[in-house]
């Protein structure tokens, strides 16, 4: 009897602390309501135009709060430098564009913001020469109350984009741009640099069309010098159809896979044509006779 007392006893102390220990296994498995201080948000970076030494750049912000009171959404400041004047813009708790995407009206409210920037940009050198090794970089500072973790993605067709972001000191930043702006409440500070580059396929490509063009350019010369030794009609087939075939190339490969601006290809393109409509002229101007 005392045993079987035993056996029950031990079952009602685990049922019993079972019950105590579930409110608190329960709370901790439901998310919880965290503080601006140490929330993390996402976001990303898109490069959609790069024209005249200016990137056009949507910025979109995305996280969650506990609540929807707009007072937990985060604020931002985007601080750029253009023409050698800093400048910084707000992005704030109230600002219009920020949109609910989801919530489950309980713990999750889910925001996102898109805005867009026009910013100026480096080079490594001039593109027309630079082609398609050219890199355009796009650096920039935000502050901002929320951690975040950017990506960045490019919607300009054969070029790629890699994105670096650090951590740096606010104080030191105003103390060397000589700047007395104050981010009030925004802790974090980064430094974005943007790095826009040609894809290596492509490169590949553009490679093997400037050695096609090279050999057209090349035959020009060697055609004037071996003019005594071609019979006419076959010079003036040659010199016709290369006078030809370089204007469709170059607007094969304007319309096609050229960037917006001007390179050194464009140029090419243009001089093999002018050689060989120079040859087709000095060649009928001459008047040779057919062998």
């Amino acid at each position: 009897m005392s045993i079987n007392m035993v056996k029950v006893s031990q079952k009602t102390v685990v049922l019993i602390t079972f019950c105590l220990l579930s409110p608190l296994i329960i709370e901790a498995s439901l998310p919880h309501r965290v503080q601006s201080a140490s929330r993390f948000g996402n976001g990303y970076m898109e490069i959609q135009d790069l024209s005249k030494g200016v990137a056009k750049l949507l910025l979109v912000l995305d996280e969650e709060t506990g609540s929807p009171d707009f007072h937990e959404r985060s604020t931002s400041w985007l601080v750029i430098e253009r023409f050698n004047v800093i400048s910084a813009t707000p992005i704030g708790r109230a600002d219009p564009d920020w949109k609910l995407v989801g919530t489950n009206n309980i713990t999750i409210w889910h925001w996102k913001l898109e805005r867009t920037f026009y910013l100026q940009y480096q080079n490594n050198g001039n593109p027309f020469f630079m082609f398609p090794g050219e890199v355009f970089t796009v650096s920039f500072y935000i502050a901002t109350n929320l951690s975040r973790r950017f990506s960045a993605i490019i919607d300009i067709p054969n070029f790629s984009i890699a994105i670096a972001q650090q951590q740096v000191d606010y104080d030191q930043f105003l103390l060397d741009v000589g700047w007395s702006f104050q981010a009030e409440g925004c802790p974090y500070f980064l430094k974005i640099d943007i790095s826009v580059f040609h894809d290596h396929e492509y490169q590949i490509v553009i490679a093997m069309l400037y050695i096609i063009l090279g050999i057209i350019i090349a035959t020009a010369p060697l055609l004037f010098w071996k003019r005594s030794d071609i019979k006419p009609s076959d010079f003036f087939r040659i010199s016709s159809s290369l006078l030809i075939f370089a204007p469709v190339f170059f607007f094969t490969f304007r319309n096609s896979i050229a960037p917006s601006y001007r390179t050194t290809f464009d140029a090419f393109c243009f001089i093999a044509a002018i050689m060989h409509g120079l040859l087709l002229l000095g060649k009928i101007a001459t008047g040779s006779k057919e062998k």
